[in-house]
């Protein structure tokens, strides 16, 4: 009768009036972060494919050496009741790790492992129900995360899946009453459903990260909407359950470890309002104060750096189906992430690392007297703060300040990448990633937060009004109006398009945007201006020439389309009048294989253009391409003598790691593109930050007239004629020149002597190859500009260098 009656629950437990329709996958990465990866990772993309070689090569890709017996029964729970963080934690955390390794290779092994885990816990009916249930609870995050990501494998059951979301409501879902919550007949959901009014905040914070995706693997609107709500502050759903009452009045003081630093209050002495939805510590305006200090400031500073790391990983979920609190109450994480990265990187730089990544400056100090720090009784009424505190909770020997963020990757990604903000802006979360990508490298977070410099949004396609994430992959043919998906909530304007008319229908995509009107049998970008741009993000699978075309209805003459890929150099075409619409060459690209981002550009005479779509296609690559401009993507590295990142822009090589402990040392090679250099441009330039020094190595061109290619090497590379340091704001640049011209100096010789002693205008430039050294081990290399130069072209382009003892 049990078995019977658990089945019908398995029918009946989740089944609700949808309001919204769910994106799928969708709680911690949708389609288009998948394909994301997946190309990144075929195509070798770093820093990706370090970051997947870690993933993949974890302990976590087997689950077995983990099959643990639990209480002298076999590994089929039907209770819970401690070690949650291994029972519901250390599984969860397999299984989503099998599950994503299963969507990035394709490998069946690698699901089944996921399978196995999510159905040991489907005769779950008891979870840990008192104290810390909340947070104890919340330990299902993954298991629930790793179902949304499998829960269209045609391996998982469908019995099995849905008494997999049944077993997550046990006893049953409802709206009009709290379920039994005896302690072994209640669990996941009845656990967390009303956060934590009890305990610091981020206690309830982490059961609400839980509900989420709760409801979304569930299709149940209500279930994330309680979330939503609560986590905004805001009113419970009308036909929900309400949000606990309040407000609370503290009882009399207990005496502790940590007075000086917050009062407490006896627990048992706190008596309860009456009003409903009063709002506790568990929601974001009253967890990060308006000032950005945490509630638990007064307890410790490694609740607050996890806290936030999982604040943010909260508003990435909501961001997931569209919704945006990253900006709420005046962008209140982000105050928070600075407040916090002030007050303990400030410190990690100059007690742990020894002034190492920036000299020494005043630390962050927040005081009552200096209106840096709020006293205030926490909304439970248990503790009352008083000062900042730099020691672990209840333990003064243990300090606390200097910690570091859980989840800086996701941090800065966000904020610079997806919202675009300057590093001034987000001055102490860059010193933070930095620290980070110093001391830590590449490490496995790397492969799921990180985004090129223009991904603000998600390629994908629009049904019904309705976003359905996914790339399209090379050769492919991209309706224009299907421009990346920014927020249904906020604007996209400056992120994934620019629009400089007011828009105002809604009949193809709702959250607004560039107008659309419908032409050409479908949907069209109409009215477009001058200045305006779009992004579509898509897969390549093989690097090589591209042709960029369009298909268009051109009314006017004086408009200009141009294309781009990842900021790289652009391509663009004045159009002519077509009458219809009509397939129009803009030009060819060098795109990576990998996920990249296509920019188109409009330039000119306004409301001219009706776009119908853009087609990427291969294309044969030109012979020479005329005048030398350097192109990051030209150079790769040699294996083993470390690593540069390419993809922030087509003039900028960032380190990612260095081939040894107490040296950056790069070897760069130019891939045989063809360029045109003019003979009078005889200074080769290279400019860097954190740049030491470098050589070159080998040098490849074609004379004019020329059939055959000629080959320079120096075996221990040609050291530059003129090395000028110390420049720039943070006097942290580097330029370097070599001459060459062999009449004046000896440096350049065999390299490129034949280039200028024979007479030639020009030559063919085919390769370039060097040896770069950065200033050391802690520094990030950046080197921005390799060029050759005329005299006045190097004054021009650096003027600081006027006045100096060039001897040039």
């Amino acid at each position: 009768m049990k078995k019977i009656l658990f089945s019908f629950l398995c029918l009946t437990s989740v089944v609700v009036s949808a309001q919204r329709t769910f994106i799928h996958p969708g709680t911690v990465y949708n389609q288009a972060d998948l394909d994301r990866m997946k190309a990144m990772v075929a195509a070798q993309r770093e820093p990706y494919y370090s970051a997947w070689k870690l993933y993949s090569n974890s302990s976590l890709t087997t689950y077995r050496d983990y099959l643990p017996t639990m209480r002298g029964t076999s590994w089929h729970p039907t209770y819970i009741f401690d070690n949650t963080n291994y029972w519901m934690g250390t599984f969860g955390d397999i299984a989503l790790h099998n599950a994503l390794c299963w969507k990035i290779t394709g490998t069946e092994s690698y699901a089944q492992k996921a399978v196995a885990i999510l159905n040991c816990y489907l005769n779950l009916h008891g979870t840990v129900n008192y104290g810390t249930n909340c947070l104890s609870n919340s330990g299902f995050t993954s298991l629930i995360d790793a179902a949304e990501l499998i829960r269209n494998y045609t391996g998982w059951r469908a019995a099995d899946q849905q008494q997999f979301k049944a077993m997550l409501v046990y006893p049953g879902y409802s709206t009009r009453e709290r379920m039994n919550e005896t302690r072994d007949s209640v669990t996941i959901y009845w656990n967390i459903y009303q956060g934590d009014e009890n305990r610091h905040g981020n206690q309830g914070l982490w059961g609400l990260r839980t509900m989420i995706s709760l409801g979304v693997f569930c299709d149940n609107d209500t279930i994330y909407d309680r979330a939503y709500n609560r986590f905004l502050s805001l009113p419970h759903r009308k036909g929900d359950l309400p949000y606990p009452k309040g407000p609370k009045t503290p009882g009399s003081k207990i005496d502790h470890l940590m007075s000086n630093y917050y009062l407490k209050y006896n627990t048992g002495e706190i008596t309860q309002g009456s009003v409903d939805d009063f709002g506790y510590d568990d929601e974001l305006k009253y967890w990060i104060w308006e000032n950005g200090q945490t509630q638990e400031a007064s307890r410790d500073q490694g609740h607050i750096m996890d806290g936030l790391g999982n604040v943010v990983d909260i508003a990435r979920l909501f961001w997931n189906q569209g919704d945006d609190v990253y900006h709420a109450y005046d962008c209140r994480m982000l105050k928070g992430i600075d407040y916090a990265a002030k007050y303990n990187y400030g410190w990690y730089n100059k007690y742990t690392a020894g002034n190492l990544y920036w000299p020494e400056e005043a630390l962050f100090e927040p005081t009552v007297e200096n209106g840096q720090y709020i006293q205030r009784m926490t909304r439970n009424a248990r503790w009352y703060s008083l000062k900042i505190n730099p020691w672990s909770e209840n333990n003064d020997t243990v300090w606390t300040r200097g910690k570091r963020f859980s989840n800086i990757d996701m941090m800065f990604m966000q904020y610079k990448v997806r919202q675009g903000l300057s590093d001034d802006s987000l001055f102490w979360l860059k010193r933070a990633y930095d620290i980070k990508m110093d001391v830590d490298g590449i490490t496995e977070a790397v492969l799921t937060n990180y985004r090129t410099v223009w991904m603000a949004g998600d390629g994908g396609h629009f049904e019904n009004s309705r976003f359905v994430p996914g790339l399209p992959a090379i050769p492919c043919t991209i309706k224009a109006v299907d421009y990346d998906f920014y927020s249904q909530t906020a604007s996209g304007d400056g992120h994934t398009y620019h629009n400089s008319g007011t828009r105002t229908d809604t009949n193809y995509r709702k959250e607004g945007g560039l107008e659309i009107t419908e032409d050409n049998g479908g949907f069209v970008l109409s009215d477009l201006r001058d200045g305006e741009w779009m992004n579509y993000t898509f897969t390549n699978a093989v690097s090589g020439i591209y042709q960029v075309s369009v298909t268009a209805k051109v009314s006017g003459e004086g408009t200009i389309l141009g294309a781009a890929v990842d900021n790289g150099t652009a391509v663009s075409q004045q159009l002519a009048i077509t009458g219809d619409y009509k397939m129009i060459d803009l030009g060819k690209l060098r795109i990576p294989a990998g996920a990249c981002v296509l920019r188109l550009f409009v330039y000119g005479k306004n409301n001219q253009i009706q776009l119908s779509d853009i087609k990427l296609t291969a294309a044969i690559a030109d012979t020479i391409q005329s005048g030398y401009v350097w192109n990051s993507r030209d150079y790769s590295t040699v294996s083993g003598s470390g690593s540069f990142l390419t993809d922030q822009s087509d003039k900028q090589l960032t380190s990612l790691t260095y081939s040894g402990t107490t040296s950056a040392t790069f070897a760069l090679s130019m891939s045989s593109v063809a360029y045109k250099v003019k003979s009078g441009q005889v200074y080769l330039l290279m400019h860097g930050k954190k740049l030491d020094h470098a050589l070159l190595r080998k040098a490849t061109y074609r004379l004019t007239g020329g059939i055959a290619d000629i080959t320079g090497n120096s075996t221990g590379g040609q050291a530059s004629t003129w090395t000028y340091t110390g420049l720039g704001k943070d006097k942290d640049e580097t330029i370097l020149v070599w001459k060459a011209d062999s009449s004046s100096s000896s440096r350049i010789i065999p390299l490129l002597k034949a280039c200028y002693t024979g007479g030639y205008d020009n030559y063919t430039l085919k390769g370039l190859s060097f040896l770069a050294y950065g200033v050391s081990q802690h520094k990030n290399t950046v080197i921005d500009d390799i060029n050759f130069y005329t005299f006045d072209e190097i004054l021009a382009a650096y003027p600081e260098l006027s006045g100096t003892s060039m001897g040039i």
